[in-house]
């Protein structure tokens, strides 16, 4: 048998070593600093690794610019082609005037440039489908800057503070299941997704819970879909909340639950190109910004406020744009920068009349 001890076993030998030292200084000496010298071992078994194994980084040979244009064509094709996604709302009541599509579309910029006001009135994001047809790239990693992962495990005991987001605007279901979303957070993530202020366990105590967004992905569906298939015939992809032999989840809590999100359903992959696919790994929130500025000021500029369900919304996106307009004309230096801050202005007259807007000069582009 071999006298050469592994690093596990060095390691757990210094450690034993360590703790009976402390513990010859007493025993609350020893729990003090137990918690220390655990972090220190581990620390000290991450330097170890680092110095044995070689890290790959491959910088992107696109600029900002270039790259948004990649993330604008890759989304396009997945959320633009009726063959590939699909959306669902509970009742059309809840969109106004625009579409499932335009709604998703001014949704998801919402959800990357503003922070949520209270009991707005908005659909939160329920995105389903197969796995590796782009979800995690397009979606959840460009939000992820942003977002708070809720661990959930569908018990009551999945743990204290999941609900703090910490300055984040988004709270995230990343690959959830229908039995974490109908599980112990249900009466929870339905005051989230309605926005309202709310209190959460923390610990020994509870704390105030301020309004954010809500975004869950699953690969099981909440709504029925259904898709134009070969020679007409309808493809029909039935919900999974009330499948046989699953537990059955009362059908008032499946329709609350519907009533809280558009859906968006991605059934396969779209037809991407190589090369778009090879810079897709490292999507980020800017990109997103950029991707979608320009067909959210287009789809703002089609409607009227009163196609909007709820004012709330025309507000999200007009200070989104507003925001980030700068971004945008610096991104892609051409002649349409004037032309960008004189289109915000005469939507703000037609959106929020009794705001005055100054049109655009040298000094007002420059701030």
């Amino acid at each position: 048998m071999s006298g050469d001890k592994t690093d596990e076993e060095k390691s757990m030998e210094v450690y034993n070593k360590v703790l009976s030292q402390l513990y010859s200084l007493g025993s609350t000496v020893a729990i003090r600093f137990e918690p220390l010298l655990k972090a220190t071992i581990e620390h000290l078994q991450k330097v170890r690794a680092e110095t044995q194994f070689a890290f790959v980084h491959i910088p992107s040979v696109l600029g900002l610019a270039e790259k948004s244009l990649v993330y604008r064509r890759m989304f396009f094709k997945i959320f633009g082609d009726d063959d590939v996604a699909g959306f669902r709302v509970a009742s059309t009541d809840y969109l106004g005037q625009l579409t499932k599509r335009e709604y998703f579309y001014l949704l998801f910029f919402t959800f990357a440039t503003c922070q949520r006001v209270r009991s707005d009135g908005m659909l939160m994001l329920y995105l389903s489908g197969k796995s590796s047809v782009g979800k995690s790239s397009i979606v959840e990693n460009a939000l992820a800057s942003s977002a708070h992962q809720l661990v959930t495990s569908g018990s009551s005991s999945s743990g204290c503070g999941r609900f703090q987001v910490k300055g984040k605007n988004i709270l995230m279901l990343r690959d959830c299941t229908l039995k974490n979303l109908f599980g112990a957070d249900m009466n929870t993530l339905k005051l989230a997704c309605r926005g309202e202020v709310f209190s959460a366990k923390v610990h020994s105590s509870t704390e105030i819970v301020q309004p954010f967004f809500v975004m869950a992905s699953s690969n099981e569906r909440l709504n029925k879909f259904t898709f134009r298939g070969k020679g007409n015939f309808p493809e029909i992809y039935d919900t999974n909340a009330d499948m046989p032999g699953a537990k059955r989840v009362r059908k008032e809590h499946i329709e609350a639950m519907q009533s809280r999100f558009l859906e968006v359903f991605v059934r396969k992959r779209a037809n991407q190109t190589a090369e778009d696919l090879q810079e897709s790994d490292n999507f980020t929130k800017v990109h997103l910004i950029l991707g979608l500025f320009e067909v959210c000021l287009q789809i703002m500029q089609s409607h009227k406020p009163r196609d909007f369900p709820t004012k709330y919304f025309y507000h999200y996106v007009l200070s989104g744009l507003e925001k980030n307009a700068q971004l945008y004309t610096d991104t892609f230096c051409d002649d349409s920068k004037t032309k960008i801050f004189d289109d915000l202005c005469l939507l703000k007259k037609m959106y929020i009349p009794e705001l005055k807007c100054v049109a655009n000069n040298s000094s007002a582009v420059k701030k």
